[in-house]
């Protein structure tokens, strides 16, 4: 099947299943394909899988294809979301209209690479999140399906799909949102009904998606209507995580980190943030630059954290 993108699976073939697809960058005759995971199933379906991150931390920026890449580095499968990886995703974002993030909601353990997450939310009525899951070897469940095997999700449109470069060195220099530097654009921002295993919608937009008996957390997806990233690079944080971020004011800067962080106080120590809202995937591990902050900021009712597993699809 000779098709740059997930989304083009769909028509005619309204009933495509998720799972495994094969898909072809448009400039590049000789390339053999890459074997993508697609979600068929969300919000319309055509989302194509382009990097999976435990505690939201990518080994690498999106335009360069990370070295255990799975189907392409050690042969193994697309759906295997045990390590994190990326696709080298330029040309399937600038053959995109939108983005969605997903993650689990409960955190990854503070300390520990070996440490055991908790046990797997379930939804008010006993029914787990997704049976299309799978355990790591710490006892982790690790989503290995579409977006309602994380639990939540976010989606918004690509500024200028067309011009993305996905490059985020140098980053842009600090500057509010209304800047007129075109550095950074507004974005619409929506939550996502995610359907799971039984059926059920879950609909994270009315806060149903945080009823989960087992996870402290509180809102999984209290987003705002309108967010911010950066116009070609889809980056925040400063150009060391990909993401959506939202400051008090569109005059105050719009970036950030997410407040995440532990922070003693005393003589030198860095001012909180003032990010409102936030969702971030990191490429370089740096704690306040990787998670979700919903509504309601650190310390609040939606505080936030650094989920279990977070992903980033385009369609």
């Amino acid at each position: 099947m000779t098709l740059a993108s997930t989304y083009l699976v769909l028509p005619p073939h309204w009933q495509a299943p998720d799972g495994l697809y094969t898909v072809f960058p448009p400039d590049d005759l000789q390339y053999r394909g890459v074997r993508v995971y697609c979600d068929m199933t969300t919000d319309g379906g055509g989302w194509t899988l382009v990097a999976h991150a435990p505690r939201a931390a990518l080994p690498g920026p999106l335009g360069v294809a990370s070295a255990s890449l799975p189907g392409q580095i050690s042969g193994s499968n697309p759906a295997d979301r045990s390590r994190a990886w990326n696709l080298n995703s330029l040309w399937v974002v600038q053959a995109s209209r939108e983005a969605a993030l997903a993650w689990t909601p409960w955190a990854a353990p503070r300390n520990g690479t070996d440490a055991v997450l908790p046990s797997p939310p379930m939804l008010r009525g006993g029914a787990n999140v997704s049976s299309n899951a799978s355990a790591n070897a710490s006892g982790s469940t690790v989503p290995a399906g579409g977006l309602a095997t994380y639990g939540a999700a976010i989606a918004w449109g690509l500024p200028a799909p067309r011009e993305t470069t996905l490059a985020l060195s140098p980053p842009p220099l600090p500057q509010p949102c209304s800047s007129a530097s075109g550095e950074y654009a507004p974005v619409d921002v929506r939550c996502l009904a995610l359907v799971v295993a039984n059926g059920t919608a879950n609909n994270s937009s009315n806060g149903t998606a945080a009823a989960f008996s087992a996870a402290p957390l509180p809102a999984a997806c209290a987003f705002p209507a309108r967010m911010y990233t950066g116009t070609t690079s889809l980056g925040v944080c400063a150009g060391r995580a990909y993401g959506v971020i939202l400051s008090p004011t569109p005059a105050e800067l719009c970036d950030g980190p997410l407040g995440l962080a532990p922070r003693t106080g005393g003589i030198g120590s860095a001012p909180p943030p003032r990010t409102v809202a936030g969702a971030m995937l990191s490429v370089d591990a740096f704690g306040d630059c990787a998670g979700v902050l919903p509504v309601g900021g650190a310390g609040g009712p939606g505080r936030g954290f650094v989920p279990g597993y977070m992903a980033l699809w385009m369609r």
